[in-house]
C-alpha cells in the first residue's frame, strides 16, 4: 500500500517538474542581485548584533566558545524595500576563498520556519579581563569591541549555549570547522552544509515576472 502511494505521489510531482524546468534553466537571467556583503566588512561595534555561543555536542561535550552572527541580521538590512511575498524568493549565495559557493534560501533563518537559524562565526573568544572581552578577528588580529556603548541599544553581548545535533564529532573535523568565516546550521543532523572560509554573502532575489 505504502509503495503504490508512493507511486502516485510521483505520478503527480512529474507533471510539476516538467512544467518547472524551464524555469529553473532560465533562473539565472531572472535572479536579481541585491547586494554583496563582505565579511570583513561587518563590524562588532556598529548595527549588526552578535552573540557570544558556547557551542556543545549533543552528548553535553563542548567544543568552545565563539563570537557569532545571525545570517538574517547580516541580510535583513538589505531588504527593507522588498515586501513578505518578495523576501521569500530571496537567496543568499555564500561564496569562500577558494571559489566554491552555496545557497540558502532567507526562509532558513525565518523564525516562524525554524527554531534556530544559520550562524556565521566570527571569531574565537580568546580570554577576557573583568568586563573587557579579547576575541580574534577574521584576519587573526586580536581586538577588543567596545562592548559598553552598544550593550543597551543592541543586547550584542547576550550569551547564548546552543546544543548541535551531533553526538559525536572527530577532533579533526572540530579544527576545521570552528574557526572564524565558517556557516553553521545548527538544526542539521550532520555538517555535510557546513561552509568555511567564507568571503562574501551574496543577496538575490528570485523574480518569475523577470522571465515573462
Amino acid at each position: 500500500m505504502k509503495r503504490t502511494k508512493n507511486k502516485l505521489k510521483l505520478c503527480y510531482l512529474l507533471p510539476v517538474i516538467i512544467l518547472l524546468l524551464p524555469n529553473m534553466l532560465r533562473s539565472q537571467s531572472i535572479c536579481r542581485d541585491i547586494a554583496t556583503v563582505n565579511i570583513k566588512s561587518l563590524s562588532l561595534k556598529k548595527s549588526i548584533k552578535f552573540n557570544s555561543t558556547e557551542f556543545r555536542l549533543a552528548s553535553k561535550k563542548v567544543i568552545g566558545k565563539y563570537y557569532t552572527f545571525d545570517l538574517r541580521d547580516i541580510v535583513d538590512p538589505y531588504l527593507k524595500n522588498l515586501s513578505t511575498s518578495q523576501r521569500k524568493n530571496v537567496f543568499i549565495i555564500a561564496e569562500g576563498s577558494d571559489g566554491g559557493s552555496m545557497a540558502i534560501s532567507y526562509a532558513e533563518t525565518d523564525p516562524d520556519l525554524v527554531s534556530i537559524a544559520p550562524l556565521m562565526i566570527y571569531g574565537l573568544v580568546t580570554g577576557s579581563v573583568g568586563d573587557t572581552v579579547i576575541i580574534e578577528d577574521l584576519d587573526g588580529v586580536l581586538i577588543s569591541p567596545d562592548m559598553e556603548s552598544v550593550q543597551e541599544e543592541f543586547q550584542i553581548v547576550a550569551k547564548q549555549r546552543l546544543y548541535l545535533q551531533m553526538k559525536q564529532m572527530p577532533k579533526g573535523l572540530r579544527k576545521r570547522l570552528f574557526r572564524k568565516g565558517t556557516i553553521i546550521f545548527p538544526v542539521d543532523k550532520s555538517t555535510g552544509r557546513w561552509m568555511t572560509g567564507i568571503v562574501n554573502f551574496r543577496i538575490c532575489l528570485f523574480d518569475p515576472a523577470a522571465g515573462e
